[in-house]
């Protein structure tokens, strides 16, 4: 039987905890997604009215060059069109790599929360095992080194990861000359 089956049955503080902690952790989840969808969503309407600019743009061109006496042919109006159809596809990649890396960020700010709400637990147990001052002093401190410890690495993890995803970024936004 589980312990949400039996309504007279008292939760200990850690099952309380547990359950606590496993709600907010799928809340946070769910809400990862979420972003994530609406990303993707951004993403794909970006793509859309790039691709409906690059149209308006070759229209224009061609408009520009048929005004100016130019022919339809006219390698200078294709340069031209050809050009910026490239640099609207790399800013399309752009935002796709920097949607996509936001995702991964997503996803590891949720691992950080899960894993930070187990130890939160852990340590809270940890405490109440505690029989004397000493004991006490002893575990808040390990506590306190081991929290900042925590948020250093995950710090540097986010750090590590805006890096390689911003790299990426500048790489897809990146047009090779002529």
């Amino acid at each position: 039987m589980s312990i949400q089956e039996d309504p007279a049955r008292k939760s200990s503080p850690r099952e309380t905890a547990l359950l606590s902690d496993q709600a907010a952790t799928e809340a946070v989840h769910a809400t990862a997604e979420k972003v994530a969808a609406a990303s993707k969503r951004g993403v794909e309407a970006g793509a859309e009215i790039i691709q409906f600019s690059t149209q308006a743009v070759q229209r224009s061109m061609d408009q520009v060059a048929t005004i100016f006496g130019l022919a339809s042919g006219d390698e200078h109006a294709r340069n031209v069109t050809h050009n910026t159809t490239r640099n609207l596809d790399a800013i399309l990649q752009c935002g796709t790599a920097l949607a996509d890396g936001g995702h991964e960020l997503a996803h590891i700010w949720t691992d950080s929360f899960r894993s930070g709400v187990m130890r939160n637990v852990e340590n809270a147990e940890r405490l109440l095992r505690c029989r004397t001052l000493v004991e006490l002093g002893a575990v808040q401190s390990d506590i306190m080194r081991q929290s900042i410890e925590f948020m250093i690495q995950n710090n540097l993890r986010l750090s590590e990861s805006s890096v390689q995803i911003a790299r990426m970024a500048a790489e897809r936004c990146r047009v090779a000359p002529l």
